[in-house]
């Protein structure tokens, strides 16, 4: 072989997914005649996945806080509660409105290029609040 052949395409490292056309040519041998077949690359929509860690335990009563998932993709990640009677979730808000276990899936629907990523769940517990009674006795004298 004398000359190798080259294959070429229009396709990058950062091409949407779709189809791109290969092309060969170049080859060149004494003893040989090539004969060239183009081809095409299918660029597929890649894989991602979602970080989002454990969650701490909250009691009945305990301000608002937020969710901090990412994922690989850079994609925005979204929320949702098992349990609305335990905690709601508004954008990556959590609020706790109930005692009691609630699952806070993270979620990522994927886009023109991303697959959607497999859902993450984390358990929420929330203790019951302490709530202290106090009893107050009001002595009445009476005059006699």
């Amino acid at each position: 072989l004398d000359t190798a052949p080259v294959a070429t395409t229009t396709a990058t490292m950062s091409s949407a997914n779709g189809d791109y056309p290969i092309t060969v040519s170049g080859g060149a041998d004494n003893n040989y005649t090539f004969s060239y077949t183009d081809g095409t690359l299918t660029v597929g929509k890649s894989t991602q996945t979602i970080a989002f860690d454990a969650l701490t335990g909250k009691t009945y009563g305990d301000a608002t806080f937020n969710l901090t998932a990412t994922s690989s993709s850079g994609l925005a990640v979204t929320y949702s509660s098992s349990d609305e009677s335990v905690a709601t979730v508004s954008g990556s808000t959590v609020t706790i409105v109930g005692a009691g276990t609630a699952t806070i899936t993270a979620s990522q629907a994927g886009d023109n290029n991303y697959n959607a990523a497999v859902p993450v769940e984390q358990t929420l517990t929330v203790d019951k609040a302490l709530l202290t009674v106090m009893l107050m006795i009001r002595a009445r004298s009476t005059v006699t």
